[in-house]
């Protein structure tokens, strides 16, 4: 059992894509970029630890990572068709890129 002071680390499910075991720190589904509301439910899991404080440290850091370069890249709160990495400029979601494309073609 966890002290007080410690952080147990915990999981959700996005109920939008059903993409299941995301780590509870990430607001945004890694499968289809949906922010993780207030409504969504937190569970423990076989794999559930107290976290380190290192990891702590690493669970204040960038909320999403490109699907592209890997790079992680901070939520500033834009729409899920918005989303471009800061590393490579690569759109995130197919609609996204296919707007972007067209946009360039005309």
């Amino acid at each position: 059992m966890a002290q007080p002071d410690e952080l147990i680390l915990l999981f959700w499910n996005c109920p939008e894509c059903g993409h299941e075991h995301i780590e509870g720190p990430t607001k945004r589904c890694p499968r289809c970029f949906d922010w993780r509301d207030r409504a969504v439910a937190f569970y423990e899991a076989p794999d559930s630890r107290v976290l380190t404080p290192d990891e702590v440290i690493q669970y204040q850091r960038p909320d999403w990572i490109c699907k592209v370069c890997g790079a992680a890249n901070a939520d500033e709160g834009q729409p899920v068709a918005e989303l471009i990495c800061g590393n490579c400029q690569s759109w995130q979601t197919n609609h996204a890129g296919l707007r972007h494309l067209v946009s360039l073609q005309t």
